[in-house]
């Protein structure tokens, strides 16, 4: 407990604390050879060991550039709806360097585009317009 607590402590993961537990040659209490994230991750949380988490930002961003969390909160909206537009292609993005993160490219234009789009009612995407037929034009046999 005492190596989990450094570890823990040294702002280590709960996969790279099980990582060095096992290269320290240590075992668990339970019937595996090797300790696992999960195993990692119960225990800290049976134990109420807080890993230290640092929210630096990956990178700079340039102007008109957002992060999927700065864009959702700007637009009042979900971080996923935002993860589903770039899946979709409905916004431009691309990886940020650490290749973890997406960075989206929105000026004021496209901000304005976005809010519509957001504003939308749901499954306005998913359903298929119905456009009435267009009668059929009537042939030189039918005038009689």
């Amino acid at each position: 407990m005492e190596r989990i607590r450094a570890l823990a402590a040294a702002g280590h993961t709960a996969r790279q604390i099980a990582d060095a537990l096992n290269a320290d040659g240590l075992r668990p209490p339970k019937r595996t050879n090797r300790f696992g994230v999960e195993q990692v991750r119960t225990i800290l949380h049976q134990r109420g060991i807080r890993t230290q988490h640092h929210n630096t930002p990956v990178t700079v961003l340039a102007e008109h550039e957002w992060s999927v969390a700065g864009l959702a909160a700007a637009l009042r909206m979900p971080t996923a709806t935002a993860y589903t537009w770039i899946y979709r292609g409905w916004v431009t993005a691309h990886r940020a360097s650490d290749d973890k993160h997406w960075i989206i490219t929105a000026d004021p234009t496209e901000l304005d585009r976005l809010r519509q789009l957001r504003d939308r009612p749901p499954g306005y995407h998913q359903h298929r317009r119905w456009n009435p037929p267009n009668p059929p034009e009537p042939s030189q046999g039918d005038q009689e």
